[in-house]
């Protein structure tokens, strides 16, 4: 197990979205090898990482006896002689180095048959931090049934609007848009604070139109929602695409506004259709609506053209009370020098 060396742990903390480091770290550590009174973790790089945990102490373990039937131990000179020289350093020494150092060994403890699934013992402490995120822990606010939860009086709308999706299952349901973020309203748009609505666009000589130039008298308050999205929108239902064979940049920030009374798709398959408003990609360059601060509407827009990401920093391994915790080496394992902290 070929191992890289972090000399300072806390450079694995991450970061918000403003460039600063936060108190909690990395999913990654939980992957990783480390000493409580130590700086230094040490981080596999092969598929070692897929190696689960069991112990007598917890009464898991699916083997034949109960017990781990694998086990770590630093590599020997006849595998990689360089260990047992690094083994003998200082984590000043290893923080010089920007090669790869240090290996383990994973060492079966008992007859492993195929198919078999290999197990160790991450340590009683490795135990003791999963045992309290078992008993402290509480999922963010999660509403599956976005059709029932919309029309749940006994659910406050802050919370509706709020609590975490998954993507995954948002994009699943491609009959009706998240109820959370449709606005119903053409002059206002639904944000939520986890994921973010998607369009497949691309620009077409209709986003030069002279009318995405002219802002000389424009007055907005003037005119009635038919005026607007008559002068500032087209047909969009020639948008679509299979989602598996877009590049990166061919879904646009947009906001879906309503749906479109007694409307179907050209095609006759029966999918309702869409007011969206796109918003400018920043991957792209920026198009006239957006320079002089104009919408842009598609009214005729497929569903299945709609699509949900997460917002940066907001997915799930962002949650700061998910499970942290490396891996912890005995200290008979862990070198007295080592021990820093």
């Amino acid at each position: 197990v070929p191992l890289l060396h972090v000399s300072d742990k806390r450079v694995l903390n991450m970061t918000d979205s403003d460039g600063h480091f936060t108190d909690w770290q990395q999913l990654l550590v939980n992957y990783c090898f480390s000493h409580d009174e130590s700086s230094l973790m040490l981080c596999p790089t092969t598929n070692a990482i897929l190696i689960n945990h069991c112990s007598e102490r917890m009464k898991n373990c699916p083997t034949f006896d109960g017990k781990p039937n694998a086990a770590y131990q630093w590599a020997g000179e006849n595998w990689d002689p360089r260990t047992q020289i690094w083994l003998n350093k200082t984590i000043d020494e290893l923080a010089q180095q920007q090669e790869r150092l240090l290996a383990l060994e994973i060492v079966a403890t008992q007859d492993i048959q195929p198919g078999d699934e290999v197990f160790m013992d991450y340590g009683p402490e490795w135990e003791a931090a999963w045992r309290h995120h078992m008993q402290h822990w509480k999922s963010p606010p999660i509403i599956s049934d976005t059709e029932k939860t919309d029309n749940d009086d006994s659910i406050p709308s802050a919370a509706k609007d709020s609590a975490y999706f998954s993507v995954s299952e948002a994009n699943r349901n491609d009959t009706v848009p998240l109820p959370q973020l449709v606005s119903n309203s053409i002059r206002e748009e639904k944000d939520h604070p986890h994921i973010f609505t998607a369009c497949l666009y691309w620009p077409t000589k209709l986003d030069h139109d002279p009318v995405f130039h002219n802002t000389q008298g424009v007055d907005f308050d003037a005119m009635d929602d038919i005026e607007l999205v008559n002068q500032y929108g087209d047909n969009g239902s020639f948008y679509r695409g299979d989602y598996s064979q877009q590049g990166d940049g061919s879904y646009w920030p947009c906001s879906v506004l309503f749906q479109e009374n007694n409307t179907h798709s050209e095609e006759g398959d029966g999918e309702i259709q869409y007011l969206v408003r796109i918003s400018q990609h920043h991957l792209h360059n920026s198009q006239p609506w957006d320079e002089n601060e104009l919408p842009r509407f598609l009214y005729h827009y497929p569903r299945a053209s709609i699509r949900y990401f997460v917002k940066p920093y907001e997915s799930d391994v962002f949650l700061k009370d998910a499970f942290r915790h490396p891996i912890h080496v005995p200290s008979k394992l862990w070198p007295e020098q080592w021990r820093n902290l």
